[in-house]
């Protein structure tokens, strides 16, 4: 999967009903080959900036737990990489793009607020918005995957 089509199948799944952090797993998961019942649904609860905590968008967490089907660990192991680089490395390039990695701040609404809410509806802001931090965060997770040599374009 080219990572057109893998930013498109995230969308897709968005458009399925997925939230923002379990299309962008999921999607991440199908580029590792990885299928488990487990897969999204052990995400779910960090949608929308955790349960509309105006924590960690759904999309960068999507990212991140994706990731780590790639370059996380399973056992305790030394070395000179912390474990966590590639977190780091994803909310750098993150941070390129987008000034914040929290819902509120990057909707500029608080989603656990009624008002809040009622303008993320009335303004479309899951299309207009959401999509946008989802085809951004399976873009930035794809091109670490490359850059590392995890993952070859067009595989």
């Amino acid at each position: 999967m080219d990572r057109k089509e893998a930013v498109e199948r995230a969308v897709g799944y968005m458009d399925q009903g997925f939230l923002c952090v379990e299309a962008v797993f999921r999607t991440l998961a199908d580029m590792h080959d990885t299928d488990s019942d487990l897969i999204p649904k052990v995400a779910s609860g960090l949608a929308a900036g955790i349960a509309r905590t105006s924590h960690i968008c759904g999309a960068v967490s999507g990212a991140i737990l994706g990731l780590g089907l790639w370059f996380g660990r399973n056992e305790p192991v030394e070395g000179d990489r912390k474990p966590y680089w590639y977190s780091r490395r994803f909310i750098c390039s993150w941070l390129d793009l987008y000034p914040e990695t929290t819902c509120t701040l990057l909707l500029e609404v608080d989603l656990d607020n009624p008002e809040g809410m009622a303008t993320f509806e009335a303004e479309n802001m899951w299309a207009k918005k959401c999509k946008e931090y989802i085809r951004d965060a399976v873009g930035l997770a794809y091109d670490l995957l490359v850059r590392e040599g995890v993952y070859s374009v067009g595989a």
